[in-house]
């Protein structure tokens, strides 16, 4: 009876030791490790030894999730990184001053020539693009609000280059509350008028459609200029930012498409398609829409 007892006992007790130090200790250390890490405000692996079973491959799966986390945060935070220096340079595009100077050169010519009336209403014009242009340093605005910042700066354009260019709109009234990043239109408008209206020699159409799509938002430029040659289109779909940066003198097409994708952290938002001689036509796929809670927009 004694002995039973005796190994019972030294049973239980080696029981007691292989949970302890297999189970109980590499949990205490596992939830340790989690706490300080949780404490610290850093994403860290766990460096504690934890033994071969289910807790250390609870470990590593936590050390891997932590990695993952990791990457995918820093991928983020260079995502950021680019979106605000492409909106910073799409800013510096809009600020610089011949746009602004050729406007009021033109502005100043029709108020000698023409009319008090004429010159106001470009002035107003001209006041309207800056004001919804700058937005109150707003990342998205209303897709209205774009449509109005791109009417406005294609009003000031046919002021200096008289009737070049027609601009259309086919809008679904459904898409226009939606949120989308700003300044998006104006820049492609803007490569419309200057490598493709200008250089036809004859009047031509710029037209911007909008709709709706299983859920996703198309934005149409199309313009009946010269048009794109296939290499063309490879090289503004496939160029980099750095590519970008060293060829362009402008943010121009390509900044604006690589923004884009920084922005959504997609690169199928933009297709071109073109006929050389014919026309050009881009399309921008909004895969995230939000509808403005704002009240009363322009």
């Amino acid at each position: 009876m004694m002995i039973t007892l005796t190994a019972f006992i030294l049973s239980a007790f080696v029981c007691a030791w292989f949970i302890t130090y297999n189970i109980a200790r590499p949990i205490r250390n596992l939830s340790v490790a989690m706490e300080r890490t949780r404490s610290s405000g850093w994403l860290k692996k766990i460096e504690t030894k934890m033994p071969n079973n289910e807790i250390g491959r609870l470990a590593e799966s936590y050390n891997s999730m932590i990695e993952y986390l990791n990457e995918l945060f820093n991928r983020l935070l260079e995502n950021e990184k680019n979106v605000q220096k492409a909106e910073i340079r799409v800013l510096q595009e809009q600020i610089k001053p011949h746009f602004l100077y050729n406007t009021l050169e033109t502005i100043s010519y029709m108020a000698v020539q023409e009319n008090a009336s004429k010159a106001h209403d470009a002035l107003e014009t001209l006041g309207s693009f800056y004001r919804n242009f700058l937005s109150k340093g707003d990342r998205e605005i209303p897709l209205k609000r774009e449509l109005r910042i791109t009417q406005d700066y294609l009003s000031l354009q046919k002021l200096r280059y008289g009737d070049i260019f027609e601009d259309e709109y086919i809008l679904d009234d459904s898409t226009l509350d939606y949120m989308i990043p700003k300044l998006i239109l104006q820049p492609l408008v803007e490569n419309c008028i200057y490598h493709g209206v200008r250089l036809k020699g004859e009047k031509c159409v710029i037209r911007i459609t909008t709709c709706m799509d299983e859920g996703g938002l198309h934005i149409i430029v199309y313009d009946s200029g010269v048009g794109m040659s296939p290499e063309q289109i490879k090289n503004v779909l496939e160029a980099s930012e750095k590519d970008d940066i060293k060829v362009l003198s402008g943010f121009g097409l390509r900044g604006t498409i690589n923004r884009i994708r920084y922005y959504y952290d997609c690169d199928n938002v933009v297709q071109i398609c073109s006929e050389p001689g014919e026309y050009t036509e881009i399309e921008i796929y909004i895969p995230k829409m939000r509808k403005t809670k704002v009240e009363g927009e322009e």
